[in-house]
C-alpha cells in the first residue's frame, strides 16, 4: 500500500514537473513570438522611414538641380571669360611691347631733339 502510494506520489510529481516544464516552454515560445513580432514591426517601421527619407531626398535633389546647374553655369561662364581674357592678353602682349618700345623711341627722339635745341641755344648765347 505504501509502495502504491509512493508510486502514485512519484507519478503525480512527475506529471506536475512535466506540466511546469510545458508551461515554461509555452511562456518562452510566446515571449520569442512577441519579440519576433516586435522585431518585424520595427523592421517594417524602419523600412517605411527609409522609404520616406529616400522620397524626401529625391524631392530635395530635384529641387536642388536647377540651383546647382545655375551655380555651375555661372562658374563655367566666369572661368571661360577669365580664360578668354588671359588668352587675349597673351595675344596682345607682343603688340603692347612693340607699342611701348615705339613710345620709348619717340621719347628718346624728343629728348635728343630738346637737348640739341638747348645746346644750340647755349651755343648762340655764347
Amino acid at each position: 500500500r505504501r509502495a502504491k502510494k509512493a508510486a502514485e506520489e512519484a507519478k503525480r510529481l512527475k506529471k506536475e514537473q512535466l506540466e511546469k516544464e510545458q508551461h515554461e516552454l509555452k511562456k518562452r515560445a510566446e515571449k520569442l513570438e512577441r519579440r519576433a513580432k516586435r522585431g518585424e514591426e520595427e523592421r517594417r517601421r524602419q523600412a517605411g522611414q527609409k522609404a520616406e527619407e529616400d522620397e524626401r531626398r529625391a524631392i530635395n535633389e530635384e529641387e536642388e538641380k536647377p540651383r546647382v546647374k545655375k551655380r555651375a553655369d555661372n562658374y563655367n561662364k566666369r572661368r571661360a571669360s577669365k580664360e578668354a581674357e588671359i588668352e587675349q592678353n597673351r595675344k596682345d602682349e607682343p603688340l603692347a611691347k612693340m607699342e611701348r618700345r615705339r613710345e620709348l623711341e619717340q621719347m628718346r627722339k624728343r629728348s635728343k631733339e630738346m637737348n640739341r635745341r638747348l645746346d644750340e641755344e647755349d651755343d648762340l648765347r655764347e
